[in-house]
């Protein structure tokens, strides 16, 4: 089962975070700019964040190391996010702050998303 969102807009209409449980992948998406993907085999909880197509990190998240952070700019695009496991409450989030350039600017959002509960 994959769970891809492509819009943090579309958020609110997907109603309950997902529980996901046994082998089972999911994906967050910002405006094509920002993507985390999360997969959890039901003991451990690998990440990757990737900024306009480019991965700019992976690992894996444990009680000992809870976050996986980055910061960088690619091309139009920046971010400085990191991915968070809280084994309290079985949640994984996305934390921080992504842009991208337009004719305009900059366009940024502040990002605190669960991408699902394990």
């Amino acid at each position: 089962m994959t769970i891809t969102v492509k819009n943090e807009d579309l958020l609110p209409e997907l109603g309950d975070t997902p529980t996901l449980e046994n082998d089972l992948h999911a994906c967050w998406g910002w405006h094509h700019v920002l993507e985390v993907c999360v997969s959890y085999n039901g003991t451990d909880i690998h990440a990757c964040i990737k900024l306009v197509g480019h991965d700019i990190a992976c690992g894996n998240l444990s009680a000992a190391k809870p976050e996986l952070c980055a910061k960088a700019n690619v091309a139009v695009a920046k971010a400085d996010v990191c991915v968070v496991a809280d084994f309290t409450k079985r949640e994984v989030k996305v934390k921080g702050k992504a842009c991208y350039w337009a004719i305009i600017g900059w366009h940024c959002t502040h990002l605190d998303h669960v991408i699902f509960h394990f």
